[in-house]
């Protein structure tokens, strides 16, 4: 579920000891941001959405900040497809 994956995010995000769990599931994330219902389900959600744009202009691991920029670049190619 896109929302769990969010929820679980959200948690992570302010410990640094979970830089690997977050990683496993932005690429999940990334994964799915193919799909074009997943994605135009994290666009449309303000927060989800939101909290992509926040790790990847200002996450202090830069793996997560790449793979935020990632699933954003992602599901701007799917939606506009």
């Amino acid at each position: 579920q896109i929302e769990l994956c969010f929820e679980v995010l959200k948690k992570f995000h302010s410990d640094s000891s979970h830089g690997e769990e977050m990683e496993t599931i932005l690429d999940l994330l990334w994964s799915i941001s193919f799909d074009h219902r997943c994605a135009t389900m994290i666009h449309q959600h303000d927060k989800y959405f939101a909290l992509l744009v926040q790790f990847a202009e200002t996450h202090p691991d830069e793996t997560v900040q790449r793979l935020s920029r990632a699933i954003l670049w992602q599901i701007r190619e799917t939606l506009s497809h």
